[in-house]
């Protein structure tokens, strides 16, 4: 596909007057790939990792500044695109942007420029075909060979695994697909932005793969939109990178990362996945369909074309046996291979129940991605390496019909497992039964072991598994601020525990969790019903997500979950938990005490005219890994004034933002308003117009260094 564009009529500036390190050095390398579909125009640029931040920032903002206007591409047919600066902060250091040929040259003179590279169109490698059939898939992955059994019988969901969706969004709204709960907004580059909302279809067919509870692989593991994708189904590379570096920057772990993108050799791209693998994530990609429906080498491509990547070729069925797809790319850099033909997926377009079935190796991809998510289910400590080593471990040695003339193609097929073949970390496979030991087996039959029970005997039934046997709570247990302390000790696939309330007078509640085990717990769910919750179409009246790292423990220690002001009546109030831990709950009578919370997916509400917001670590630093967001909404406020008292984060990977809306609105975020370091982001106190009467208050930090944190007031303008 060629396109040809022509930017607006742009700014002229001598580049030499704001590039102030240039030497006679031997020039940064400029990256053209001539077999490429070119953005014309536009650029990446990476500095040197050892270059200082101050002087990257220096760079960055003169060009910001110079290339402001330069927001619009004119295409071929008339339209036009909008384009924008992308900045990298954590893949690599570095920006995109519109540049003349004069600004791209200066830039290769500079000491502190590793390279240069010329942005690239991709596009998902995805065939779409309207009719109905193919969920052969998950039959296909759960049984080592044919005849398939018309059955899928799995015993991991992915729950508590967050996996990010590199892709054209998803409709995360339709909740006869996607799990409210467990389907978010995580940030949208794609053109013009969509709050993270398909107008495509690629992403919802691959989000329902991956994890929804009708179509998916792991059934319950956390989707976020991270979309790059235009309405058109065509990106840039910037915008990929830009994906990537949100990630890294937000990045919630255990995770693995689902991309069906497929770009010409592009050296960023792959920095950008090899950056987020060296922070422990493993990304899942697809090897790329072939031009007129032949496959090609993989290696030819990107990302596939990195080892760290997790590579994906498609397959389909053929009679008693997997045929290699004649459009998959091939070849020594593909990984393993996934069923990627006629697959049932949700269709987005009309109404929500609707189906469709697709084609392509970018929807092989999340199958094998959901099957990761099943694995890091168990595992949420496994690198990267190690969670590929247990997918080719697991994965059927098979012969494949059509990899004539295919050399270097690998011959396995991926495969979840029930009878415990998929290694622990570090651990060899082997073949469970009477004799399982946690020290050899990990997986299906096994799982019991891991949890202490031997694999003959039957677990103590805990309380609380059906409304009608919920621990029971009463008021008069919380008086004077006593707070409850109620543990659920978790068994073979996370057993829900059901905690009864009922309250004689109105209450300021807050709910916690707690981690006394050795193993991070991930996603641990609180949810508070006015009801019995007996069915998943029904939405509670409040809800948690905590993130909790090991021995999170005693009370002064707890990880904060909702605080919110309930009525009298009766409530019931379900904990989920990692089955690997024994999780407690807390629920304390704060009927005097401030509210404050940290959930990166649950706002936590200021409805008061005025009032003190922070990070909530008090005298400590913050937790690492922290990601929270407040929403100020009081009722007719039109704009709010903010002055911070204290304002300490780790120079560049930990920031604050603030944009008017509600907190899952992320196209309203403009990057001005985004502040880091040691400095008061400004003095005294600054005016911010609300939306709706709402203004979102965004914290995240990484997991390396943390600082003392912040805190500000706010008053709010009718």
């Amino acid at each position: 596909m060629t396109r040809t564009s022509v930017h607006f009529p742009l700014l002229v500036v001598v580049a030499s007057f704001y590039f102030t390190s240039v030497s006679c050095r031997t020039l940064a390398p400029l990256r053209v790939n001539e077999n490429a579909d070119r953005v014309p125009g536009r650029y990446m640029v990476a500095f040197k990792e050892s270059v200082p931040e101050h002087l990257i920032s220096s760079h960055i903002q003169r060009i910001r500044t110079l290339t402001a206007t330069r927001t619009r591409i004119q295409k071929a047919d008339g339209t036009v695109e909008q384009v924008a600066f992308h900045e990298f902060t954590h893949v690599f250091r570095g920006f995109a942007a519109s540049l003349s040929s004069s600004e791209v040259k200066q830039l290769r003179k500079l000491d502190e420029v590793a390279y240069i590279e010329q942005e690239t169109y991709g596009e998902p490698s995805l065939t779409q075909t309207l009719y109905d059939g193919g969920s052969w898939y998950l039959d296909r992955i759960d049984q080592a060979g044919y005849p398939l059994d018309s059955r899928y019988i799995y015993n991991a969901t992915g729950d508590g695994v967050t996996c990010y969706m590199v892709d054209t969004g998803f409709n995360y709204k339709n909740t006869a697909i996607f799990d409210s709960s467990r389907s978010f907004a995580g940030a949208d580059f794609g053109s013009p932005p969509n709050q993270g909302l398909d107008c495509h279809g690629h992403g919802s067919a691959a989000a329902g793969i991956v994890g929804s509870p009708i179509f998916g692989v792991a059934k319950r593991c956390r989707l976020i939109a991270v979309r790059v994708f235009g309405c058109g189904g065509i990106t840039s590379s910037s915008a990929v990178v830009a994906g990537y570096d949100w990630i890294s920057r937000n990045l919630v772990k255990p995770a693995v990362v689902s991309s069906p993108c497929s770009f010409p050799y592009t050296q960023a791209i792959n920095d950008a996945v090899q950056a987020l693998t060296n922070r422990g994530v493993l990304s899942v990609v697809a090897a790329g369909n072939g031009p007129a429906g032949v496959g090609g080498d993989a290696c030819l491509k990107s990302p596939a074309s990195l080892p760290a990547a997790f590579t994906v070729a498609a397959t389909e069925k053929g009679t008693n046996q997997d045929v290699l797809s004649g459009y998959s790319n091939w070849g020594k850099c593909v990984d393993i291979n996934a069923p990627g033909r006629l697959l049932l997926a949700p269709y987005w377009l009309t109404s929500p129940g609707d189906r469709w079935v697709v084609t392509g190796t970018s929807v092989a991809t999340p199958v094998v991605a959901g099957v990761a998510a099943m694995y890091l289910e168990l595992f949420p400590n496994a690198s990267p390496a190690q969670v590929a080593n247990a997918l080719l471990s697991s994965a059927v040695n098979t012969v494949f019909a059509g990899t004539a003339g295919r050399p270097g193609h690998p011959n396995k097929m991926v495969q979840i497992v029930n009878s415990g073949n998929i290694p622990a970390p570090g651990k060899s496979a082997y073949q469970c039964g009477s004799a399982c030991s946690p020290s050899k087996c990990t997986w299906g039959e096994c799982r019991a072991a891991w949890n202490a029970y031997p694999i003959s005997a039957s677990p103590p039934a805990p309380r609380g598994q059906t409304c009608g046997d919920a621990v029971d709570i009463k008021s008069n247990d919380m008086t004077g601020g006593f707070t409850y302390v109620g543990k659920t000790y978790l068994y073979f696939r996370s057993w829900d525990t059901y905690y009864k309330l009922v309250l004689t007078k109105p209450t300021t509640l807050r709910v916690s969790t707690c981690n006394p085990g050795t193993i991070r717990d991930v996603n641990t769910m609180l949810w508070m019903y006015n009801f019995c919750p007996t069915t998943t179409t029904k939405t509670p009246v409040w809800a948690s997500n905590d993130d909790l790292g090991p021995t999170k423990c005693p009370l002064s220690q707890w990880f904060s979950g909702f605080t919110t002001v309930a009525p009298a009546g009766t409530f019931y109030l379900l904990l989920e938990g990692n089955p690997l831990n024994a999780v407690s709950i807390s629920i304390k009578d704060e009927s005097t005490a401030p509210t404050q919370f940290c959930n990166p997916y649950y706002p936590a509400q200021f409805k008061s005219k005025t009032g003190v917001v922070s990070d909530g670590s008090g005298s400590s630093t913050y937790l690492p890994g922290t990601s929270c967001k407040f929403l100020l909404n009081y009722s007719g406020a039109k704009s709010y004034d903010i002055a911070f008292s204290s304002f300490a984060l780790e120079s560049t990977h930990d920031k604050l933002r603030i944009y008017n809306g509600n907190c899952d609105d992320f196209s309203k975020f403009n990057a001005a308003n985004e502040w880091s370091g040691s400095n008061l982001p400004w003095s005294g106190s600054r005016t911010f117009a609300a939306s709706g009467s709402k203004l979102c208050v965004h914290f995240y930090a990484d997991d390396t260094v943390q600082g003392a944190g912040w805190s500000f007031n706010y008053a709010a303008r009718t």
